[in-house]
């Protein structure tokens, strides 16, 4: 399990935690969810999510420090602020916020793409 820790392209991308448990309805709606992804992972060629799937039967400590209330459960850890969404409407949720997360990831990208950005990075010069 990485949790995104180990992938260095993930800032310029939606990175998704999806918590699920064993049950039939959870499955179910895992599926849903995937659909939905499967549908809109490219932007302009560009694979827009990492989405982590984590099995809170596996990991409860994670669980618990997300403070999960029901499961699925659908955690947008970038770009911040990070949103909870919990239950059965999550494919909903996401049809509803999925054009705003890509919007603000382009924006970010755009910005930190700019010349103006990379001029004021400074530069060690160590001799």
């Amino acid at each position: 399990m990485s949790v995104f820790a180990e992938e260095s392209n993930l800032p310029s991308s939606i990175q998704l935690l999806l918590f699920v448990d064993e049950r039939s309805q959870s499955t179910l709606q895992y599926q849903e969810i995937i659909k939905y992804f499967d549908e809109h992972r490219l932007v302009g060629g560009q694979d827009m999510f990492a989405l982590e799937i984590i099995d809170i039967g596996e990991y409860p400590d994670l669980a618990e420090y997300f403070k999960l209330q029901a499961t699925p459960t659908l955690i947008k850890v970038h770009p911040v602020p990070k949103q909870v969404f919990a239950g059965s409407s999550l494919v909903n949720d996401l049809a509803n916020w999925w054009p705003e997360w890509v919007d603000k990831l382009q924006t970010e990208q755009l910005v930190l793409d700019s010349p103006a950005v990379t001029d004021r990075v400074p530069v060690l010069n160590i001799s």
